[in-house]
């Protein structure tokens, strides 16, 4: 997309500032993936995790609860938009842009020392 339609947003910013807004892309440093969705986002970021974090994220499973549901689980079950990391991993994804970027940050890879401050989140400006 041209960057004349596009905001560009760390992903250490405060979440709020995802409310009503929509991705098209996740910046590694220069790459960039081509995303849709905000669910999108969350899963191709997880999947940057090395082998270490990947395991410390299996550590994770059933042990991360939003208010009512696990966030992080082995199983599906019980989760209304389950997104698939790898076999024996899921996240729940029903949330709001920015319910999901904070958990992701500070629910999620907080606890894995993933070093996030050189990824970013294009916005399609309005």
């Amino acid at each position: 997309m041209n960057a004349a339609f596009e905001l560009i947003y760390p992903l250490q910013i405060h979440s709020s500032l995802f409310i009503g807004k929509e991705p098209s892309a996740v910046l590694f440093g220069d790459e960039r993936v081509n995303v849709k969705t905000w669910q999108q986002v969350v899963g191709i970021i997880l999947a940057r995790c090395d082998s270490e974090q990947h395991e410390r994220l299996m550590y994770l499973r059933d042990k991360v609860y939003g208010k009512i549901q696990r966030i992080l689980s082995a199983s599906d079950s019980g989760m209304r938009r389950p997104l698939k990391i790898c076999e024996d991993m899921y996240i729940e994804t029903y949330y709001s842009s920015q319910t999901m970027m904070y958990i992701l940050r500070c629910l999620v890879l907080a606890h894995t020392e993933f070093d996030y401050s050189n990824i970013s989140i294009a916005i399609k400006r309005k």
